[in-house]
């Protein structure tokens, strides 16, 4: 099982990008959006707080962007395994009508033709944790800045830059800080198509982890979850109940509001649901929502997103370097091998071999 932090980093490598590239031109029905999206609008996002607080340059940035509203989270139970197939979790809302259902393969089927036409992409995000049992009850315990990039068909960087981590007030009735944590705050992790590669900051080590030869040029397509890079309607289907959330509000940003429940066991014991934004303006997501256990909830806000852009060859080649990794000097350099491989011990990092 991987663990949480590895599956927030491969949610937000798929739904950041090509797993929800959609442009929503099937007829649509009473779900179709009552107006466009106004060119050079804020992107619209989730707030933890429940406060509203509008995206803009007046805002303080740390300040988590508009919530989605919905239901809580789902206890799910125990998994019964019948003929080697794991049984379905129940249902987590109502019954869906023909014309939701209906509605919902349309979305699916359009999603996975356009996500294949994706060939890169980047974007920045804003992360905010909440966890009210290892941090404050009544507001975030995190705030991050950092980037996201990926190349059709299989690689992938996820970078955070900078965390401010929650401090109380140093007198009463003051309010608390964000400090910036340092190497602490920091994460990398990058797929190159035969290996996923985790940049430890706090031990300065560099861990390869290979991955199994089935896996070498769709790791990120067939990883933990399917909502990623050329991800199949039919994969999604069977993996999650879905339901479309959007409200009137939604509607006349020109927005697009999407909910998630896994559907097994090995899912759900990872996360309780996902909560979706794609923006009208680009049929991109703007901002996801993970309800993790304990109740750790997980906002992204992506925003400068761009995709399929044209390059120089010398800008082509600084870009591909980008999931080329190179120890950083003093690392240590790990390598796990991949399932049934033989074993590999650690490789030494110095300056006279920075680049392994």
């Amino acid at each position: 099982m991987l663990t949480t932090r590895v599956l927030r980093t491969a949610l937000a490598f798929g739904l950041a990008s090509a797993g929800l590239v959609v442009h929503l031109s099937f007829a649509q029905g009473d779900f179709a959006p009552v107006g466009a999206a106004p060119a050079g609008r804020n992107d619209a996002g989730i707030d933890p707080l429940r406060q509203g607080v509008p995206v803009g340059p007046a805002v303080d940035p740390r300040l988590p962007p508009a919530q989605i509203p919905g239901v809580g989270p789902n206890a799910f139970g125990p998994d019964a395994i019948g003929q080697g197939m794991p049984r379905e979790l129940p249902q987590p809302f109502p019954p869906q009508t023909e014309k939701e259902l209906a509605y919902i393969d349309q979305l699916l089927t359009f999603w996975e033709q356009q996500s294949g036409k994706i060939q890169r992409y980047r974007t920045e995000f804003s992360r905010w944790v909440t966890d009210p049992v290892f941090g404050p009850a009544d507001t975030f315990k995190t705030f991050s800045k950092g980037e996201i990039r990926y190349e059709s068909p299989d690689k992938g960087l996820f970078r955070v830059d900078m965390t401010g981590q929650w401090t109380p007030a140093a007198q009463a009735g003051g309010k608390p800080t964000y400090p910036d944590a340092g190497d602490a705050g920091k994460e990398q992790w990058i797929c190159d198509g035969k290996s996923l590669f985790e940049f430890d900051y706090a031990q300065k080590k560099l861990v390869e982890r290979k991955l199994p030869p089935e896996m070498h040029g769709k790791a990120i397509a067939d990883g933990p979850l399917p909502f990623v890079f050329g991800a199949k309607k039919e994969t999604i289907k069977s993996r999650y109940w879905l339901r479309v959330t959007t409200n009137q509000e939604a509607q006349e940003k020109g927005e697009y509001w999407l909910e998630a429940y896994p559907k097994h066991q090995q899912d759900a014991v990872n996360y309780a649901k996902i909560e979706i934004i794609i923006a009208g303006d680009d049929f991109l997501p703007s901002a996801i929502k993970i309800y993790e256990k304990n109740n750790v909830e997980t906002i992204y806000q992506f925003t400068n997103r761009s995709s399929n852009w044209n390059f120089d060859l010398a800008k082509m080649g600084l870009w591909r370097s980008a999931f080329e990794p190179a120890t950083p000097s003093g690392w240590e350099r790990m390598v796990e091998p991949a399932p049934g491989a033989p074993a590999a011990g650690p490789m030494a990092a110095g300056p006279a071999n920075p680049n392994r």
